[in-house]
């Protein structure tokens, strides 16, 4: 499925143009060979990327970014499938901010789609890129644990009919929290299906018939 993923990110180490141009032409050629596209914007302190595609590739993709150790404090704005994309480049383009007006860069930004329909979802990303240039997010963000002192736990739900699907569905639950930037809490928490290398919902339930599929989703729903 066409998806896409945003994130914000905080610089760990100073980057030259030199950097920039390495990592530019790095990202270009394997989004390229992974038909994504997007955007990525800088502020000197702060990272924005938009990155539209196969769902899996995707995730892949940000798995790898999430491991980069040149940034931190990740948070994800949004994740979700979309109709059609908004970026019309195969690759990704890159914006310093500093060195262009807002109204130069919005005009480029725009440039980059070249579909005469106008969606909702383009006004959306249109939007998280407003936020971005104007400087909503300046503010400092902290979390009690980096990335990497994260780990899986497991979780006791309790016996169940769901359990009979087990030794066919490889899958388990990433619990992700969804924050509110604008107090710097945790409001609720997210449960994301994925297999147990971290693999879509399409991974997960390529074992199972339509019928298999269609009772697992019925017994699920008695837990909601």
């Amino acid at each position: 499925m066409l998806t896409v993923l945003v994130y914000r990110s905080k610089k760990l180490v100073d980057f030259s143009e030199l950097d920039f141009h390495d990592l530019n032409n790095s990202a270009q050629k394997k989004n390229i060979k992974n038909g994504i596209t997007g955007v990525l914007l800088y502020d000197g302190n702060y990272f924005l990327q938009i990155l539209e595609g196969d769902e899996e590739q995707i995730l892949k993709l940000y798995h790898l970014i999430c491991m980069d150790s040149r940034h931190h404090n990740f948070v994800k704005i949004i994740e979700t499938q979309i109709p059609l994309r908004y970026f019309t480049n195969l690759g990704m383009t890159f914006f310093d901010i500093r060195e262009k007006s807002r109204d130069e860069l919005i005009s480029e930004i725009k440039k980059l789609n070249n579909h005469i329909k106008i969606e909702p979802y383009y006004n959306k990303i249109l939007k998280i890129i407003y936020a971005f240039l104007d400087n909503i997010w300046s503010d400092e963000i902290s979390y009690s644990k980096e990335l990497g002192e994260w780990s899986d736990i497991d979780v006791y739900i309790g016996e169940s009919k769901i359990s009979s699907y087990h030794d066919n569905l490889d899958y388990k639950f990433s619990v992700q929290p969804i924050i509110n930037t604008s107090n710097n809490k945790i409001s609720s928490y997210e449960f994301l299906l994925r297999t147990g290398r971290g693999g879509s919902p399409y991974e997960c339930f390529s074992s199972l018939n339509s019928d298999e599929i269609y009772n697992f989703d019925i017994i699920s729903k008695k837990f909601l």
